[in-house]
């Protein structure tokens, strides 16, 4: 629309310019009679005023071919704009207007050679190649980290086999942010095929990282049978604004989850019991009583 009076006004004055020079041509021939010395059908100023109006029309005639070119510039954003917000809403007919992500992986590509991973000298995050699922796109199999694009309460869990030798080297752990959560190990012991399992559930903000971290000069084993495994998912998103009632259902603008529509009709949650002011027998004499229990050294130490 824009386009369209632009050029309509650029017609416009086309027009007016061109009664404009016609005038003043017909002004600068008035009076010219017979005289011998008069060289030129318009005196220098009606000729000077020409070219400058000239000039003008050209610029106005650049000046809508740029907006002609910005124009369609326009409409194919408008396209591609529609084309998005179509695909965003059959997505949330899909979903029903909740995000899913979920993301499963292990740690060797098939066809690889089975063998260790490790020992480096710093730890670093371990690169699960092979995904079995990445709904939402948040595992990055490059560098074997989960980025949330989500805010919400996620579950995770790793596995992990030790490096098939006496005595074990084995230790990974899942961090987040740089920060270690819960761990896997294996360093003692005279059994050389050992594996182990480990699961948080956390809350994450847009932009925090969850990997599996390989501790510095530790090894792990992988072959075909895919023993070192990386998973998680959304469990449910969570408020911009959680409030201490949330725990008691969904807060103003957020959509219910599931588990809060679980009731059976005409049945209501049982009440909590009221706190127990006595404690336990025996708690306060608890302390210093064990004894024996046989130390370990720590994996981290």
């Amino acid at each position: 629309m824009l386009q369209g009076r632009f050029q309509k006004a650029l017609r416009t004055n086309g027009i007016a310019i061109f009664l404009l020079v016609l005038c003043c041509c017909l002004s600068g021939t008035q009076g010219q009679g017979d005289h011998e010395d008069q060289k030129t059908c318009c005196p220098s100023d009606t000729c000077s005023l020409m070219k400058e109006l000239t000039s003008i029309g050209e610029k106005l005639g650049a000046m809508g071919e740029k907006l002609g070119t910005m124009g369609d510039n326009l409409r194919l954003m408008e396209t591609r704009l529609q084309t998005s917000e179509n695909e965003v809403e059959e997505l949330k007919r899909l979903t029903g207007g909740r995000p899913q992500v979920a993301f499963s992986a292990t740690l060797r590509e098939t066809g690889d050679a089975a063998g260790n991973t490790g020992p480096f000298t710093t730890p670093i995050p371990l690169q699960y190649k092979k995904v079995f699922s990445n709904t939402g796109s948040s595992y990055n199999p490059a560098t074997g980290i989960f980025t949330a694009m989500v805010k919400g309460m996620y579950y995770f869990r790793f596995t992990m086999m030790n490096n098939l030798n006496t005595p074990p080297n084995s230790v990974v752990c899942l961090t987040k942010n740089g920060q270690r959560l819960v761990s896997v190990w294996d360093t003692v012991g005279s059994d050389a095929h050992d594996s182990g399992s480990n699961a948080v559930v956390i809350p994450l903000e847009v932009g925090d990282n969850v990997y599996v971290e390989l501790q510095a000069t530790r090894l792990v084993h992988d072959d075909i049978m895919n023993y070192n495994t990386f998973s998680g998912f959304l469990l449910f998103p969570m408020c911009k604004h959680p409030s201490p009632l949330a725990q008691l259902g969904p807060g103003p603008g957020c959509r219910a989850h599931p588990l809060h529509t679980l009731s059976a009709p005409g049945m209501t949650p049982p009440e909590a019991p009221p706190p127990s002011t006595t404690p336990p027998p025996g708690q306060d004499t608890l302390k210093g009583k064990v004894r024996g229990v046989r130390e370990r050294k720590h994996p981290f130490s």
